[in-house]
């Protein structure tokens, strides 16, 4: 008997998933495409691309001119705003729907940005169509994709992405009477909860420090009690569950206390931390998480005099 290869057995599975429910036409966009195309969902789209504050009504006259009518002039343009109505929802709708469906085959690499967000958008639509698979029946299909899923997700620590592909291998193992193997990722998953279930804690004491801000119409001095109050609980949870994400949110509310308390000579400590811990996680380091310490840091350091920070942290805030 002949044998067939793995991949041949994959796409016999994806042909009869997309042949069942397969769109009729290309829904995506392409930005060649897109470029030259004179459709008026394109041109919809080439307007806002180049002029984003360009107000609805206009956009649509610059697409569909208006063509003079011969008739009563009351009677022309109602009959003349209906049809436009009617045509110009039908434009945003295929827009909108090309729009959605593009979001699933983004190119993140050659837009430049980072290796973690690159990484954390792939750990998503891989969650996604391990989802789809199993709703299709090809739940066998799914199995390799979580595992190579659940590297990525555990390395940049989604949790919840992590107990998806962990839901997965789990219920694959337990089909083919693998005990080891389910044993194993049992224990992670109940360790991915944990975790979870820590930082969720920690989001928390940031969100009601957050909620306290709004109430009292910013952020004030007397606010320095809560934040050391959360700082320590997060600290604590970060000691119990080593993790990049516990960590620095423990460095943030620290940072945060110490800003409230205005002393800024601890503060330009903790920005220095913030920024050695990205170094150290090198795959969560982006300029967003960079830049909110080195803007912190080049503050701090003005509030308190340090000219040798200051000028460390303007170079630094110039780079990101």
């Amino acid at each position: 008997m002949v044998r067939v290869s793995k991949t041949f057995q994959e796409l016999r599975e994806l042909v009869r998933i997309v042949s069942i429910a397969g769109p009729q036409e290309g829904l995506t966009l392409s930005l060649k495409t897109i470029a030259k195309s004179q459709s008026p969902y394109a041109r919809l789209f080439r307007a806002l691309h180049e002029n984003p504050g360009l107000n609805e009504g206009s956009s649509f006259r610059d697409i569909f001119p208006v063509e003079a009518e011969a008739g009563p002039a009351a009677q022309l343009q109602q009959i003349s705003e209906q049809r436009s109505d009617g045509r110009n929802r039908k434009v945003k709708s295929r827009l909108k729907t090309r729009l959605l469906n593009t979001l699933f085959v983004l190119n993140l690499a050659d837009a430049g940005y980072s290796v973690y967000s690159q990484t954390l958008y792939s750990v998503n639509r891989t969650v996604f169509l391990c989802r789809v698979l199993r709703v299709f029946g090809a739940r066998e299909l799914s199995v390799p994709f979580g595992r190579s899923g659940l590297s990525k997700a555990m390395i940049i620590e989604e949790w919840s992405c992590a107990l998806e592909f962990l839901s997965i291998l789990r219920i694959d193992a337990a089909r083919r009477g693998a005990s080891k193997a389910h044993r194993v990722y049992a224990a992670q998953a109940e360790h991915c909860h944990r975790l979870r279930e820590a930082e969720e804690a920690a989001e928390i004491c940031v969100e009601n420090l957050q909620i306290a801000f709004v109430k009292s119409g910013g952020e004030k001095p007397a606010h320095a009690t809560e934040a050391v109050a959360g700082a320590e609980i997060v600290g604590r949870l970060s000691e119990q569950f080593p993790s990049f994400k516990l960590s620095f949110l423990a460095l943030r509310l620290r940072a945060l206390a110490s800003q409230l308390r205005m002393d800024y000579l601890a503060t330009v400590k903790l920005c220095d931390d913030a920024l050695e811990l990205l170094k150290q996680y090198p795959i969560f380091s982006n300029h967003a998480r960079i830049g909110e310490y080195a803007l912190m840091g080049l503050i701090s350091s003005i509030q308190g005099h340090n000219h040798e920070a200051v000028s460390r942290y303007i170079e630094l805030c110039e780079k990101h």
